[in-house]
């Protein structure tokens, strides 16, 4: 399950694009913190008391995508997933996320 907690949060943070960053910036963040959720939680911090609508609305709307894509036979790939190709990873603003669908062969060694 965290692993689609992972997943919905940096749809949200892509949606959010808070401090108007790229989305290969906010991939590198990620990769750095090792969490989308903890990049999310830093850039975007909630108040306990009083919910951010935006932030709730981004939430909500990147785990009915997420729901969508896996529906329709997608494989939804984040730039921190073992599976997302460890080349592409490396490669200078590489994509937040890959879509695949059928197997997904792992890396050569």
């Amino acid at each position: 399950m965290r692993a689609r907690e992972e997943s919905i949060s940096l749809l949200a943070l892509l949606e959010l694009r808070p401090r108007n960053a790229s989305w290969s910036q906010l991939a590198n963040e990620i990769m750095i913190a090792g969490s989308a959720q903890a990049v999310l939680n830093e850039l975007c911090p909630q108040d306990f008391l009083i919910a951010d609508p935006q932030h709730e609305a981004a939430l909500s709307k990147a785990e009915q995508a997420l729901t969508d894509w896996e529906s329709r036979g997608l494989d939804f790939l984040p730039i921190f997933s073992q599976r997302y190709p460890s080349r592409l990873a490396a490669v200078f603003d590489a994509p937040p996320f890959l879509f695949a669908q059928g197997e997904v062969i792992p890396d050569d060694k």
